[in-house]
């Protein structure tokens, strides 16, 4: 379950929009001032956000291992042979993009913002 529960809290954590309810000390409802309007937008993040999870986040410094040895959830079971990029991934999507937003240190927030 440690996994599982790791994994969501740093969804809510990267992602304001998927963040919990603030509930206002003066009333009983809760507000959730970072939620999507859009529902179809919590689908679309969330897809985005499993694919960095998956083959472009490495295991964190925790995991005992070197920086060259850290590997990816894909690259544990099998699925991937090395970190996927973000130059790399941008350039497979065909988008009309400049180049200087296809750098390796682009984050995953500029990401979301270029394709929607």
């Amino acid at each position: 379950m440690a996994p599982v529960d790791k994994y969501f809290a740093l969804v809510r954590r990267r992602i304001k929009a998927f963040d919990r309810g603030a509930r206002p000390t003066s009333g009983e409802t809760i507000w959730y001032v970072n939620a999507f309007y859009d529902p179809r937008m919590i689908e679309k993040v969330a897809t985005i956000f499993r694919f960095y999870y998956n083959y472009m986040l490495p295991e964190s410094a925790e995991s005992g291992r070197r920086k060259a040895e850290r590997q990816t959830p894909a690259m544990k079971i099998g699925t991937a042979r090395g970190l996927v990029y973000v130059r790399d991934f941008l350039a497979s999507l065909d988008l009309p993009l400049r180049e200087t937003t296809l750098s390796p240190t682009l984050n995953y927030h500029r990401l979301i913002h270029l394709i929607f």
